[in-house]
């Protein structure tokens, strides 16, 4: 007896809408907690209990496909080394461009955004073995898994079988950049959110913007605590050249990642002028070969 059809994710749009609603309300004091008690750990907790638990709960209820989601694939390997590349470069490329961007604003709100800058330290400022342990658990594993399974996973698949996969796509991104709680970060989230996706999209597997986000995190956890480096760049002439550089490079990727996972061409039907000939004969009787 055939199996029954799983019903496509969007057969439930209230509850896509409630998984969301739940997972912002959530989120919210476990940030605050997070923030303001400088609870490590509580990274951790929120990307899980806000993020990741919701997606696998909708997925469960729903019976949703967890096709492209769990499973790898050749071209899905040859995608996550070019994903993390084109994640690195769009982060560098972000960062300087903010940076330079916050540089022109005016001293007073130049001195408030250094303020709230100053309330993600000791989360991301790691000075022992066991900061770091939680730093990377918490910002660059949860974080990316969590996130991509809940945005691109559940919320955009379910978004592209109510629409088509542009609306999706940039209706997923807004999404996630709102969720950060993040205005000055909005642009930027709101592009790698389009960069996840559509690396979704290609891909037809979470695992590329999976390693694209977590690149993107580990990179802000490393240039967080060796940062001195990096802002003398920022604020040197050579800015300029270091986004050149990392757009071309990450365009190179994102170009390969294209390249690569193109779907084949369907095959071309044969025409009257190239269909084979048939030779006539016992065999193209609607009974079969002729018997002795």
């Amino acid at each position: 007896m055939p199996s029954k059809m799983r019903k496509p994710l969007w057969t439930h749009p209230g509850l896509l809408t409630a998984l969301l609603g739940a997972s912002f309300i959530i989120n919210l004091p476990l940030s605050a907690v997070v923030v303001f008690k400088g609870w490590r750990e509580g990274l951790f907790v929120a990307e899980v209990a806000a993020v990741l638990m919701p997606a696998v709960v909708y997925l469960l209820i729903t019976k949703g496909p967890w096709t492209g989601l769990v499973g790898v694939s050749r071209r899905t390997v040859s995608s996550v080394l070019l994903a993390a590349i084109a994640a690195a470069c769009a982060w560098v490329t972000g960062m300087v461009l903010m940076n330079r961007f916050v540089q022109m604003l005016p001293a007073r709100l130049v001195e408030k955004i250094e303020e709230n800058a100053k309330g993600m330290e000791p989360l991301l400022r790691c000075e022992t073995r066991h900061h770091w342990v939680w730093a990377i658990l918490g910002v660059v594993v949860a974080a990316a898994v969590g996130e991509e399974l809940l945005f691109r996973g559940v919320v955009q698949r379910g978004l592209q079988q109510r629409w088509s996969r542009t609306p999706a796509l940039f209706l997923t991104a807004a999404i996630f950049a709102a969720f950060h709680l993040q205005p000055l970060m909005l642009p930027m989230l709101f592009a790698l959110g389009l960069l996840f996706g559509w690396l979704y999209q290609r891909s037809g597997s979470l695992w590329p913007p999976i390693i694209a986000h977590a690149t993107n995190n580990l990179l802000a956890v490393l240039v967080y605590n060796t940062g001195d480096a990096f802002d003398s760049v920022v604020e040197g002439p050579e800015w300029a050249w270091l986004v050149l550089g990392a757009t071309a490079v990450g365009a190179a990727a994102v170009w390969a990642v294209a390249s690569g996972t193109r779907p084949p061409r369907p095959p071309v039907p044969p025409t009257p002028e190239t269909a084979p000939i048939s030779s006539g004969g016992p065999t193209d009787l609607p009974g079969g070969p002729a018997g002795h």
